[in-house]
């Protein structure tokens, strides 16, 4: 899911028409969208009832922190080494991620 949202990112920025940016934007947030609905019921089936809503809030929280660091350091990034590093150098961040859920998925086969 991240490199599709890189490629996303890198469409609308280099996007010659402000229609088309919106069109890809619009698509993105979409398919986005769609995913939540199957997390959630996975999410109900393996939670149980009593901490449902306690890990729910926390998870809220984790992710509006990561928001709340992340945002200005990317701007930052973007403003000193310009969009194009910015991207290359969130590619290779995000990468251990990647391999991590990667492997995690084959230790479950």
């Amino acid at each position: 899911m991240v490199s599709i949202a890189a490629i996303i990112t890198v469409l609308v920025l280099f996007v010659q028409s402000i229609v088309l940016a919106f069109a890809i934007t619009i698509a993105t947030i979409f398919f986005y969208t769609m995913k939540r609905p199957p997390l959630r019921v996975y999410f109900h089936r393996f939670i149980l009832s009593e901490l449902r809503a306690t890990i729910g809030s926390m998870e809220t929280i984790v992710l509006s922190v990561a928001s709340i660091i992340a945002i200005p350091l990317v701007g930052l990034a973007v403003d000193i080494l310009g969009p194009r590093i910015a991207i290359f150098l969130s590619a290779i961040l995000l990468a251990p991620g990647i391999i991590i859920f990667y492997k995690i998925k084959d230790a479950k086969k």
